[in-house]
């Protein structure tokens, strides 16, 4: 196996100045009577059903998925609860049709609002009710869709248009709001072995549009390898803090993610509605995007 199902998602909701909340609990029927909660305002999801329909291996082998499943944990029901009114375990998995996997690592948590949100008390309230996953076909090729949990199930609820030919694939590389309008984005870099586009959506109705204009020159993923290498960086701040509905976004997200050749570690950034890019002094490694992400005490804009 190139890695394991990755449970994502965040079982807490709420993170205010250093203390975890919990919120209220959904439920939903498994087989034989079980019950499963979950936690409201979160999307914990495995990926499974492996398949070997898709026979692509760019992430070390053959194997794939088939199937997204919210992941609870067995409760005994409240009381004054009725489990026939419960939905079923069912609707809480997605298949998809014959020809088409999910060809990626884990399913990333979009939160809402992003990390680099904070209240103006300085605490941070936020949601997952939404994930990031790559599909693939051997047809069209990628695509980069959104699954939505609710209290009917999962569905998918928006995706960017397949690349358009088989066999060419997606990386994800990020996840945070990069322009400061208060929608979370995606970033992501298109056939990162070929062209190596970076590209930013946002979710507008069930379509992703982009945010700034496509740039070349970027791969975060070798083929074989069984990771993407890529993350945030929240260290830099704005040189005037953007404000909206109570919330505050004093530092400006940089992209993190290697040069085409893979020599080079560049942080990305939105600049008036274009990309922006940095080279960094740390290697295009997954150890050096750790540290790229800490951020100095005395000057954070370096």
């Amino acid at each position: 196996m190139k890695r394991l199902c990755a449970v994502i998602g965040l079982s807490l909701l709420c993170v205010s100045q250093g203390a975890a909340h919990f919120m209220a609990l959904d439920y939903y029927r498994g087989e034989a009577g079980a019950i499963y909660a979950y936690a409201v305002g979160t999307f914990p999801a495995i990926l499974t059903d492996e398949t070997h329909e898709y026979a692509h291996g760019v992430l070390g082998d053959a194997v794939e998925y088939k199937t997204i499943a919210l992941s609870g944990i067995p409760v005994t029901l409240p009381d004054g609860l009725d489990a026939a009114t419960l939905p079923p375990a069912s609707a809480f998995r997605f298949t998809l049709p014959p020809g088409r996997v999910f060809e990626d690592i884990e399913a990333r948590p979009i939160q809402s609002p992003a990390q680099s949100w904070l209240m103006e008390s300085g605490s941070l309230v936020f949601t997952v009710a939404r994930v990031a996953i790559v599909e693939a076909d051997a047809v069209e090729g990628a695509r980069l869709a959104i699954y939505g949990a609710g209290d009917d199930g999962i569905r998918r609820v928006a995706s960017t248009p397949p690349i358009g030919r088989g066999y060419r694939w997606l990386a994800p590389a990020g996840i945070e709001d990069f322009d400061g309008d208060g929608r979370t984005d995606i970033a992501y870099v298109e056939t990162p072995h070929l062209a190596g586009i970076l590209r930013i959506v946002t979710q507008e109705g069930d379509a992703l549009v982009p945010i700034a204009a496509p740039m070349a020159g970027f791969s975060n993923h070798a083929i074989g390898e069984d990771f993407i290498t890529g993350g945030v960086r929240l260290c830099r701040p704005r040189a005037v803090p953007v404000e909206r509905d109570g919330l505050v976004q004093t530092r400006h997200p940089e992209l993190l993610v290697p040069s085409r050749d893979r020599t080079v570690l560049h942080a990305v950034r939105i600049e008036n509605g274009a990309l922006v890019v940095e080279d960094r002094p740390e290697p295009p490694t997954p150890a050096g995007i750790r540290a790229a992400q800490t951020c100095p005490q005395e000057d954070p804009a370096q």
